[in-house]
Protein backbone atom coordinates (compact mmCIF):
# COMPACT_ATOMS: atom_id res chain seq x y z
CA UNK A 1 0.00 0.00 0.00
CA UNK A 2 1.07 3.85 -1.18
CA UNK A 3 -1.19 6.26 0.54
CA UNK A 4 -0.69 9.23 2.11
CA UNK A 5 -1.88 10.10 6.26
CA UNK A 6 -4.46 12.74 4.01
CA UNK A 7 -6.20 10.19 1.83
CA UNK A 8 -6.16 7.57 4.41
CA UNK A 9 -7.50 9.65 7.22
CA UNK A 10 -10.29 11.28 4.02
CA UNK A 11 -11.43 7.49 3.81
CA UNK A 12 -12.34 7.61 7.36
CA UNK A 13 -14.34 11.19 6.93
CA UNK A 14 -11.57 13.12 9.05
CA UNK A 15 -8.70 15.68 7.70
CA UNK A 16 -5.03 15.74 8.02
CA UNK A 17 -2.62 17.85 6.38
CA UNK A 18 0.22 14.87 6.42
CA UNK A 19 1.85 13.88 3.18
CA UNK A 20 3.59 11.42 4.14
CA UNK A 21 2.66 8.02 2.41
CA UNK A 22 2.43 5.21 4.21
CA UNK A 23 3.96 2.15 3.32
CA UNK A 24 3.64 -0.27 6.32
CA UNK A 25 0.64 -0.91 8.70
CA UNK A 26 1.06 -3.17 12.17
CA UNK A 27 -1.31 -3.67 14.79
CA UNK A 28 1.45 -4.77 17.23
CA UNK A 29 3.88 -1.88 18.12
CA UNK A 30 6.91 -4.94 18.30
CA UNK A 31 6.43 -4.38 14.07
CA UNK A 32 6.43 -0.48 13.42
CA UNK A 33 9.11 0.70 11.29
CA UNK A 34 9.65 4.03 10.04
CA UNK A 35 6.28 5.97 8.48
CA UNK A 36 4.34 3.26 10.06
CA UNK A 37 0.33 3.52 10.54
CA UNK A 38 -0.70 1.64 14.21
CA UNK A 39 -3.76 0.31 14.22
CA UNK A 40 -4.37 0.34 17.91
CA UNK A 41 -6.37 -3.18 18.31
CA UNK A 42 -8.73 -3.56 21.87
CA UNK A 43 -8.26 -7.49 22.57
CA UNK A 44 -9.05 -9.47 26.17
CA UNK A 45 -5.34 -8.99 27.18
CA UNK A 46 -4.08 -6.49 25.62
CA UNK A 47 -4.76 -2.38 24.69
CA UNK A 48 -3.09 -1.31 21.47
CA UNK A 49 -3.89 2.33 23.29
CA UNK A 50 -1.44 1.92 25.49
CA UNK A 51 1.54 1.43 22.86
CA UNK A 52 1.47 4.54 21.29
CA UNK A 53 4.31 5.99 22.82
CA UNK A 54 6.39 2.96 21.62
CA UNK A 55 5.17 3.47 18.14
CA UNK A 56 6.10 7.29 18.06
CA UNK A 57 9.50 6.29 19.69
CA UNK A 58 9.95 3.98 16.88
CA UNK A 59 9.08 6.53 13.68
CA UNK A 60 5.42 5.71 13.57
CA UNK A 61 3.70 8.43 11.68
CA UNK A 62 -0.25 7.53 12.69
CA UNK A 63 -2.16 5.67 14.61
CA UNK A 64 -6.49 4.74 14.09
CA UNK A 65 -7.94 4.74 17.69
CA UNK A 66 -10.83 4.39 19.02
CA UNK A 67 -13.07 7.45 19.38
CA UNK A 68 -12.77 6.98 23.28
CA UNK A 69 -9.25 7.56 23.65
CA UNK A 70 -9.21 10.45 25.44
CA UNK A 71 -4.77 9.83 26.03
CA UNK A 72 -2.03 12.24 24.19
CA UNK A 73 -0.82 11.65 20.78
CA UNK A 74 2.66 11.67 21.13
CA UNK A 75 2.84 13.12 17.78
CA UNK A 76 1.18 10.64 15.65
CA UNK A 77 -1.50 11.76 13.67
CA UNK A 78 -4.84 10.16 15.44
CA UNK A 79 -7.56 9.54 12.92
CA UNK A 80 -10.72 8.45 15.25
CA UNK A 81 -13.01 5.40 14.48
CA UNK A 82 -15.91 3.58 15.92
CA UNK A 83 -14.59 0.38 15.90
CA UNK A 84 -10.58 -0.52 15.02
CA UNK A 85 -10.58 -3.45 13.39
CA UNK A 86 -13.51 -3.11 11.47
CA UNK A 87 -11.60 -0.02 10.22
CA UNK A 88 -8.46 -1.74 9.40
CA UNK A 89 -11.08 -4.68 7.67
CA UNK A 90 -12.54 -1.96 5.99
CA UNK A 91 -9.22 -0.50 4.20
CA UNK A 92 -8.55 -3.35 3.12
CA UNK A 93 -11.10 -3.92 1.41
CA UNK A 94 -10.80 -0.75 -0.01
CA UNK A 95 -7.09 -0.59 -0.86
CA UNK A 96 -7.19 -4.34 -2.12
CA UNK A 97 -10.06 -3.53 -4.56
CA UNK A 98 -7.35 -1.56 -6.59
CA UNK A 99 -5.28 -3.87 -7.04
CA UNK A 100 -7.41 -6.83 -8.35
CA UNK A 101 -5.60 -9.57 -8.49
CA UNK A 102 -6.63 -13.34 -9.52
CA UNK A 103 -7.27 -14.44 -5.71
CA UNK A 104 -7.05 -18.28 -4.91
CA UNK A 105 -8.84 -18.57 -1.53
CA UNK A 106 -7.75 -21.80 0.93
CA UNK A 107 -9.83 -22.94 4.11
CA UNK A 108 -10.85 -26.40 5.81
CA UNK A 109 -10.41 -27.56 8.96
CA UNK A 110 -6.96 -28.96 8.84
CA UNK A 111 -3.78 -28.46 5.91
CA UNK A 112 -4.76 -25.02 5.41
CA UNK A 113 -1.61 -23.85 5.63
CA UNK A 114 0.28 -26.27 3.74
CA UNK A 115 -1.92 -26.51 0.98
CA UNK A 116 -1.99 -22.60 1.05
CA UNK A 117 2.00 -22.92 0.40
CA UNK A 118 2.44 -25.38 -1.23
CA UNK A 119 -0.08 -24.26 -3.92
CA UNK A 120 1.89 -21.23 -4.31
CA UNK A 121 5.34 -23.42 -4.72
CA UNK A 122 3.69 -25.10 -7.73
CA UNK A 123 2.18 -21.92 -9.62
CA UNK A 124 5.60 -20.01 -8.96
CA UNK A 125 6.86 -22.84 -10.93
CA UNK A 126 4.59 -20.42 -14.22
CA UNK A 127 3.84 -17.20 -12.78
CA UNK A 128 4.57 -14.61 -10.27
CA UNK A 129 2.61 -15.38 -6.84
CA UNK A 130 2.07 -13.55 -3.62
CA UNK A 131 1.06 -15.24 -0.19
CA UNK A 132 -0.08 -14.20 3.37
CA UNK A 133 3.14 -15.25 5.29
CA UNK A 134 2.50 -17.66 8.26
CA UNK A 135 -0.93 -18.08 9.35
CA UNK A 136 -2.04 -14.73 8.73
CA UNK A 137 -5.18 -16.12 7.84
CA UNK A 138 -7.53 -14.19 10.67
CA UNK A 139 -9.98 -11.01 10.84
CA UNK A 140 -6.37 -9.25 11.83
CA UNK A 141 -4.10 -11.04 10.02
CA UNK A 142 -5.87 -11.04 6.50
CA UNK A 143 -5.97 -7.50 5.86
CA UNK A 144 -2.73 -6.81 7.59
CA UNK A 145 -0.96 -9.15 4.73
CA UNK A 146 -3.22 -7.07 1.80
CA UNK A 147 -2.39 -3.45 3.19
CA UNK A 148 1.11 -4.90 3.35
CA UNK A 149 1.38 -6.27 -0.19
CA UNK A 150 3.25 -4.17 -2.30
CA UNK A 151 0.79 -5.50 -5.41
CA UNK A 152 3.42 -6.41 -8.07
CA UNK A 153 1.99 -10.30 -8.47
CA UNK A 154 -1.06 -10.67 -10.74
CA UNK A 155 -2.48 -14.05 -8.14
CA UNK A 156 -2.65 -14.23 -4.56
CA UNK A 157 -3.14 -17.28 -2.42
CA UNK A 158 -4.67 -16.68 1.21
CA UNK A 159 -5.62 -18.82 3.49
CA UNK A 160 -8.59 -17.73 5.40
CA UNK A 161 -9.45 -18.81 8.57
CA UNK A 162 -12.85 -18.68 10.78
CA UNK A 163 -13.92 -20.14 14.50
CA UNK A 164 -17.68 -19.34 14.25
CA UNK A 165 -19.87 -18.45 11.50
CA UNK A 166 -19.69 -14.85 9.59
CA UNK A 167 -16.08 -14.80 9.79
CA UNK A 168 -14.88 -16.21 6.68
CA UNK A 169 -18.30 -13.95 4.60
CA UNK A 170 -15.80 -11.10 6.50
CA UNK A 171 -12.84 -12.61 4.84
CA UNK A 172 -14.22 -13.22 1.19
CA UNK A 173 -15.93 -9.35 0.79
CA UNK A 174 -12.37 -8.16 1.89
CA UNK A 175 -10.54 -10.20 -1.14
CA UNK A 176 -13.47 -11.98 -3.03
CA UNK A 177 -11.89 -15.34 -4.39
CA UNK A 178 -11.93 -16.11 -7.99
CA UNK A 179 -10.95 -19.75 -6.83
CA UNK A 180 -11.88 -21.55 -3.67
CA UNK A 181 -9.92 -24.59 -1.76
CA UNK A 182 -11.62 -26.39 0.64
CA UNK A 183 -9.65 -29.25 2.49
CA UNK A 184 -11.13 -31.67 5.08
CA UNK A 185 -13.84 -30.99 7.43
CA UNK A 186 -13.38 -31.60 11.04
CA UNK A 187 -14.85 -30.24 14.55
CA UNK A 188 -12.29 -27.69 15.29
CA UNK A 189 -13.88 -24.91 16.96
CA UNK A 190 -17.27 -26.82 17.20
CA UNK A 191 -17.77 -25.21 20.40
CA UNK A 192 -19.53 -22.51 18.67
CA UNK A 193 -21.34 -24.82 16.32
CA UNK A 194 -24.21 -27.23 16.70
CA UNK A 195 -22.98 -30.22 14.80
CA UNK A 196 -20.51 -30.82 11.76
CA UNK A 197 -22.99 -29.48 9.16
CA UNK A 198 -22.88 -25.79 10.58
CA UNK A 199 -19.33 -26.04 10.73
CA UNK A 200 -19.31 -27.49 6.61
CA UNK A 201 -22.00 -24.35 5.93
CA UNK A 202 -19.65 -21.57 7.69
CA UNK A 203 -16.64 -22.91 5.48
CA UNK A 204 -18.73 -22.59 2.70
CA UNK A 205 -18.95 -19.08 2.92
CA UNK A 206 -15.52 -18.88 0.53
CA UNK A 207 -17.89 -19.41 -2.00
CA UNK A 208 -20.51 -17.13 -1.02
CA UNK A 209 -19.89 -14.32 -3.76
CA UNK A 210 -20.55 -14.35 -7.32
CA UNK A 211 -16.72 -13.76 -8.21
CA UNK A 212 -16.10 -17.26 -6.72
CA UNK A 213 -16.52 -19.64 -10.63
CA UNK A 214 -14.74 -22.59 -9.76
CA UNK A 215 -14.00 -24.85 -6.02
CA UNK A 216 -11.44 -27.77 -5.26
CA UNK A 217 -12.97 -29.51 -2.78
CA UNK A 218 -11.61 -32.73 -0.68
CA UNK A 219 -14.22 -35.68 -1.77
CA UNK A 220 -14.65 -36.32 1.71
CA UNK A 221 -16.69 -32.85 2.09
CA UNK A 222 -19.36 -34.14 -0.51
CA UNK A 223 -21.39 -36.06 2.43
CA UNK A 224 -21.81 -32.36 3.15
CA UNK A 225 -25.45 -30.64 2.14
CA UNK A 226 -24.04 -27.47 1.66
CA UNK A 227 -21.27 -28.21 -0.19
CA UNK A 228 -23.35 -30.47 -2.72
CA UNK A 229 -25.92 -27.11 -2.76
CA UNK A 230 -23.00 -24.88 -4.11
CA UNK A 231 -23.49 -23.86 -7.77
CA UNK A 232 -20.29 -23.45 -9.20
CA UNK A 233 -17.60 -26.36 -10.78
CA UNK A 234 -16.57 -28.69 -8.36
CA UNK A 235 -13.23 -30.65 -8.49
CA UNK A 236 -12.48 -33.52 -6.30
CA UNK A 237 -9.32 -34.82 -5.07
CA UNK A 238 -8.87 -37.25 -2.45
CA UNK A 239 -5.63 -39.94 -2.44
CA UNK A 240 -7.23 -42.91 -3.65
CA UNK A 241 -11.16 -42.58 -4.05
CA UNK A 242 -11.26 -43.67 -7.94
CA UNK A 243 -14.50 -40.93 -8.03
CA UNK A 244 -12.14 -37.91 -7.27
CA UNK A 245 -10.38 -35.94 -10.07
CA UNK A 246 -7.13 -36.54 -8.43
CA UNK A 247 -5.65 -38.89 -6.79
CA UNK A 248 -2.33 -40.74 -6.55
CA UNK A 249 -2.91 -43.17 -9.16
CA UNK A 250 -3.83 -39.97 -11.63
CA UNK A 251 -0.35 -38.45 -11.25
CA UNK A 252 2.60 -39.46 -13.26
CA UNK A 253 5.61 -39.00 -11.13
CA UNK A 254 5.79 -39.84 -7.82
CA UNK A 255 5.31 -37.23 -4.57
CA UNK A 256 7.91 -36.34 -2.15
CA UNK A 257 6.33 -37.22 1.30
CA UNK A 258 5.18 -40.40 2.27
CA UNK A 259 2.53 -38.96 5.19
CA UNK A 260 -0.90 -39.65 3.96
CA UNK A 261 -1.94 -35.96 4.72
CA UNK A 262 0.93 -34.33 3.50
CA UNK A 263 0.24 -36.34 0.04
CA UNK A 264 -3.42 -35.27 0.21
CA UNK A 265 -2.72 -31.29 0.56
CA UNK A 266 -0.07 -31.51 -2.41
CA UNK A 267 -3.03 -33.47 -4.60
CA UNK A 268 -5.11 -30.01 -3.54
CA UNK A 269 -2.06 -28.09 -4.83
CA UNK A 270 -1.49 -29.94 -8.00
CA UNK A 271 -5.73 -29.34 -8.83
CA UNK A 272 -4.81 -25.38 -8.80
CA UNK A 273 -1.67 -26.26 -10.85
CA UNK A 274 -3.68 -27.82 -13.67
CA UNK A 275 -6.28 -25.53 -13.39
CA UNK A 276 -4.15 -22.70 -14.48
CA UNK A 277 -1.94 -24.94 -17.32
CA UNK A 278 1.02 -26.07 -15.15
CA UNK A 279 2.09 -28.99 -17.55
CA UNK A 280 3.00 -32.11 -16.15
CA UNK A 281 6.71 -31.55 -16.15
CA UNK A 282 6.24 -28.23 -15.04
CA UNK A 283 4.07 -29.82 -11.36
CA UNK A 284 6.72 -32.19 -11.16
CA UNK A 285 9.33 -29.81 -10.90
CA UNK A 286 7.56 -27.68 -8.23
CA UNK A 287 6.64 -30.63 -6.44
CA UNK A 288 10.51 -31.29 -6.14
CA UNK A 289 10.52 -27.82 -3.90
CA UNK A 290 8.45 -28.49 -1.46
CA UNK A 291 8.78 -28.83 2.30
CA UNK A 292 7.33 -29.60 5.26
CA UNK A 293 6.74 -26.60 7.90
CA UNK A 294 7.49 -26.01 11.54
CA UNK A 295 5.86 -27.68 14.02
CA UNK A 296 3.70 -29.53 11.42
CA UNK A 297 4.92 -33.56 11.45
CA UNK A 298 8.36 -31.97 11.47
CA UNK A 299 11.01 -34.90 12.30
CA UNK A 300 13.85 -34.31 15.04
CA UNK A 301 16.43 -36.49 16.03
CA UNK A 302 17.83 -35.99 19.81
CA UNK A 303 20.15 -38.53 21.63
CA UNK A 304 18.81 -41.88 19.17
CA UNK A 305 15.09 -40.32 19.94
CA UNK A 306 13.02 -39.53 17.06
CA UNK A 307 10.80 -36.55 18.24
CA UNK A 308 7.67 -36.22 15.67
CA UNK A 309 7.14 -32.36 16.50
CA UNK A 310 3.31 -31.78 15.16
CA UNK A 311 2.03 -29.31 18.11
CA UNK A 312 0.71 -26.57 15.83
CA UNK A 313 -2.90 -27.81 16.24
CA UNK A 314 -5.01 -30.02 16.92
CA UNK A 315 -8.13 -31.86 15.91
CA UNK A 316 -9.24 -35.90 15.78
CA UNK A 317 -8.88 -35.75 12.45
CA UNK A 318 -5.26 -34.08 12.50
CA UNK A 319 -4.51 -36.58 14.91
CA UNK A 320 -5.52 -39.85 13.93
CA UNK A 321 -3.48 -38.73 10.51
CA UNK A 322 -0.62 -37.75 12.73
CA UNK A 323 -0.72 -41.42 14.64
CA UNK A 324 -1.39 -43.36 11.06
CA UNK A 325 1.68 -41.65 9.55
CA UNK A 326 3.86 -42.78 12.48
CA UNK A 327 7.61 -44.01 11.70
CA UNK A 328 8.48 -47.27 13.51
CA UNK A 329 10.68 -47.06 16.55
CA UNK A 330 11.62 -49.33 19.65
CA UNK A 331 9.04 -47.86 20.91
CA UNK A 332 5.92 -45.33 20.00
CA UNK A 333 5.36 -43.12 22.76
CA UNK A 334 2.12 -40.18 22.12
CA UNK A 335 2.36 -37.39 24.21
CA UNK A 336 -1.35 -35.75 23.14
CA UNK A 337 -2.83 -32.59 24.38
CA UNK A 338 -6.37 -32.24 25.14
CA UNK A 339 -8.17 -30.93 22.26
CA UNK A 340 -10.07 -28.47 23.24
CA UNK A 341 -12.99 -25.73 21.59
CA UNK A 342 -15.43 -29.13 20.41
CA UNK A 343 -18.15 -28.03 21.90
CA UNK A 344 -20.96 -31.15 21.21
CA UNK A 345 -17.79 -33.59 19.87
CA UNK A 346 -15.96 -33.58 23.01
CA UNK A 347 -16.23 -36.73 24.63
CA UNK A 348 -16.57 -38.19 20.97
CA UNK A 349 -14.13 -37.04 19.69
CA UNK A 350 -10.84 -37.82 22.78
CA UNK A 351 -12.55 -41.29 22.29
CA UNK A 352 -12.02 -41.73 18.69
CA UNK A 353 -8.27 -40.49 18.74
CA UNK A 354 -7.73 -43.01 21.70
CA UNK A 355 -9.71 -46.31 19.92
CA UNK A 356 -6.57 -44.84 17.18
CA UNK A 357 -4.14 -44.36 19.18
CA UNK A 358 -4.36 -48.31 20.56
CA UNK A 359 -3.37 -49.51 17.16
CA UNK A 360 -0.65 -47.22 17.07
CA UNK A 361 0.99 -46.48 20.26
CA UNK A 362 2.85 -48.12 23.36
CA UNK A 363 2.07 -45.54 25.33
CA UNK A 364 -0.03 -42.61 25.40
CA UNK A 365 0.74 -39.40 27.62
CA UNK A 366 -2.33 -37.41 28.15
CA UNK A 367 -2.29 -33.63 29.12
CA UNK A 368 -5.37 -31.69 30.52
CA UNK A 369 -8.58 -32.84 32.06
CA UNK A 370 -10.40 -33.51 28.29
CA UNK A 371 -7.99 -36.40 27.59
CA UNK A 372 -10.25 -38.42 30.77
CA UNK A 373 -12.13 -40.37 27.97
CA UNK A 374 -8.84 -41.28 26.14
CA UNK A 375 -7.64 -42.88 29.49
CA UNK A 376 -10.59 -44.72 29.80
CA UNK A 377 -9.97 -46.17 26.41
CA UNK A 378 -6.39 -47.20 26.86
CA UNK A 379 -7.28 -48.76 30.70
CA UNK A 380 -10.14 -50.72 29.72
CA UNK A 381 -7.36 -52.55 27.31
CA UNK A 382 -5.10 -52.50 30.11
CA UNK A 383 -2.57 -50.51 27.47
CA UNK A 384 -0.33 -48.00 29.46
CA UNK A 385 -1.88 -44.29 29.96
CA UNK A 386 -0.83 -41.33 32.08
CA UNK A 387 -2.74 -38.49 32.63
CA UNK A 388 -1.35 -35.10 33.96
CA UNK A 389 -2.77 -31.61 34.32
CA UNK A 390 0.03 -29.56 33.15
CA UNK A 391 2.67 -29.73 30.52
CA UNK A 392 5.66 -29.83 33.14
CA UNK A 393 5.39 -32.87 34.90
CA UNK A 394 4.02 -34.11 31.83
CA UNK A 395 7.93 -33.34 30.38
CA UNK A 396 9.52 -34.79 33.08
CA UNK A 397 7.58 -37.99 32.77
CA UNK A 398 8.33 -38.39 29.41
CA UNK A 399 12.10 -37.54 30.25
CA UNK A 400 12.21 -40.40 32.88
CA UNK A 401 10.58 -42.77 30.60
CA UNK A 402 12.05 -41.92 26.77
CA UNK A 403 14.90 -44.27 25.58
CA UNK A 404 16.98 -44.33 22.39
CA UNK A 405 15.20 -45.92 19.81
CA UNK A 406 12.01 -44.37 20.47
CA UNK A 407 9.35 -42.49 18.76
CA UNK A 408 7.94 -40.17 20.56
CA UNK A 409 4.68 -37.92 19.31
CA UNK A 410 4.04 -34.71 20.71
CA UNK A 411 0.84 -33.03 19.18
CA UNK A 412 -0.97 -30.43 20.59
CA UNK A 413 -2.45 -26.78 19.92
CA UNK A 414 -0.53 -24.14 20.03
CA UNK A 415 -2.05 -22.14 22.86
CA UNK A 416 -0.07 -25.31 24.51
CA UNK A 417 3.13 -24.90 23.75
CA UNK A 418 4.00 -28.21 23.55
CA UNK A 419 7.22 -27.81 21.34
CA UNK A 420 9.12 -26.49 24.47
CA UNK A 421 8.98 -30.04 25.55
CA UNK A 422 11.20 -30.78 23.03
CA UNK A 423 13.74 -27.98 22.97
CA UNK A 424 14.33 -29.12 27.00
CA UNK A 425 15.58 -32.24 26.06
Amino acid sequence: MRKTLKEIAYFFGQKSYREGVVCHVACDSRMVEEGSLFFALEGENNDGHLFLRGVAEKGGSGAVVSTNYRGRDFGLELIRVEDVTQALQALARHVFRGIGPYVIGVTGSVGKTATKEWITTLLSEKIPVAKNSGNMNSQVGLPLTLLNWAGKEKVIVLEMGMSRAGELRRLVEIAPPDLGVLTNIDCQHAISFADLEGIACAKCEMFALPKTKRGIFHLSTKEFSSVRKLSLEKTWYHLNDAQADYTLNSLPFALPFVESHFRENILAAVAVARSFGLSWSEVHSGTKKLRSYDRRFQKKEKRGVLFIDDTYNASPLSVKAALENLPQGRRRIGMLGAMRELGFFEREGHREVAECALKFLDTLICIGKECRPMVEVFSKEKREVVLFDEKEPAAEYLKSIVEEGDVVLIKGGNSMELWTIIEEI
